[in-house]
């Protein structure tokens, strides 16, 4: 267990171990906006999501190969399950950061959703983790139920927003969200 917490710990930090001096800023003194950051952050949430999330489904086809001794498959499959954390932490957090980075560039959200916005990325977040450092146990199958409900809900909550949005013109000066997000909520699963 302690060697998953570092692991964890590990993987958590160097991703978000970006140094912020170093990024391109449109300001003259360098100093990094609140945009900057939020969007170097969507960035690598996408790329560590996308990059792994291929990654897995690459080799689970290699997997399957029957040139491969069963010691090889089990060994595949443990690797997938370690390197599947990191797109699950991602998608986990990408709606929320998502959220912050439509408000920071113009598009607001009334009070309620962004609330719902920023506290949505945590909570799921911390039900991904409980379901993959308790599975096989109660808790951890309980979770992972929650967590397939909780992720149809979203897919619901976001083609009912999204028709919102558009519906009233709130996303006219930024079609493109609306695509995002109906993407995200076609990938979701």
């Amino acid at each position: 267990m302690r060697r998953k917490c570092i692991f964890l710990l590990l993987l958590i930090g160097s991703t978000l171990a970006v140094p912020l001096y170093a990024l391109p800023s449109t300001e003259t003194d360098y100093i990094v906006s609140g945009y900057e950051i939020v969007l170097v952050l969507h960035e690598l949430l996408f790329v560590f999501w996308l990059g792994p999330d291929i990654g897995v489904y690459i080799w689970g086809h290699k997997a399957i190969k029957p040139d491969l001794t069963v010691s090889q498959r089990v060994t595949a499959g443990k690797m997938m399950r370690t390197i599947d954390l990191m797109p699950r932490i991602c998608l986990s957090l990408m709606l929320t950061v998502g959220g912050i980075l439509t408000e920071v560039v113009g598009i607001e959200h009334p009070t309620w959703q962004m609330v719902g916005i920023v506290l949505l990325g945590p909570v799921w977040l911390a039900m991904v983790l409980i379901s993959y450092f308790r599975e096989g146990t109660a808790l951890g199958a309980t979770v992972a139920r929650l967590d397939v409900w909780f992720r149809w809900g979203l897919i619901l909550a976001i083609i009912v927003s999204v028709s919102y949005s558009v519906g009233t013109d709130r996303l006219v000066a930024a079609p493109w969200v609306a695509w995002k997000l109906l993407i995200f909520a076609a990938v979701v699963f």
